[in-house]
């Protein structure tokens, strides 16, 4: 679910910085109808037009206004499958710099766990504030397993985990 739903948002969402960017408004134009439609048919994070468009602009200053008109007609994940490992790492920090995702994440770690609300947002921030989470995040791209059941990753994330959850939390864990 976490990997679906940051997918999704990926699918969706970035953000670069709009006003220094050189874009050519046509290409600006017709990234924004592209996410627009992605976003409709990903189901991923309500967006606004300013988001939108931040993610146009965002994407062209990581691949080149040259590499996006290359690749316009490719689906997203296969675009994606030319990035390499830090483009597609690019991609992750530049949306999670301009778009809030913790509240969509928290509702969805939150959702039927048992956790409290509170909770879940510390899980979400600190998720969202790892590099080894925004590494797994920019392969969940591409890949085609899974790379958040990485025992890594999980070892990693694990001790400020627990420091969100509750005894009480902890301990209903698993029994659903």
């Amino acid at each position: 679910l976490i990997r679906l739903a940051l997918v999704l948002a990926l699918l969706a969402v970035a953000c670069g910085d709009d006003d220094a960017s050189t874009a050519d408004p046509a290409l600006v134009a017709s990234l924004r109808q592209r996410i627009t439609e992605n976003q409709t048919e990903s189901g991923g994070p309500d967006m606004t037009d300013a988001e939108v468009d931040c993610f146009a602009r965002g994407i062209i200053d990581v691949f080149s206004a040259a590499r996006i008109t290359a690749g316009i007609d490719l689906e997203f994940d296969a675009f994606m499958g030319t990035a390499t490992q830090a483009e597609r790492r690019l991609v992750v920090d530049t949306m999670l710099t301009c778009v809030d995702l913790a509240p969509s994440l928290a509702e969805d770690l939150g959702a039927g766990s048992g956790i409290s609300a509170d909770s879940a947002s510390c899980l979400a921030d600190v998720m969202l504030a790892s590099d080894a989470f925004r590494d797994a995040t920019a392969e969940a791209l591409v890949s085609s397993a899974d790379p958040f059941d990485d025992p890594a990753l999980i070892a990693e994330l694990l001790p400020s985990m627990l420091e969100c959850i509750t005894a009480e939390e902890l301990a209903e864990l698993g029994n659903g």
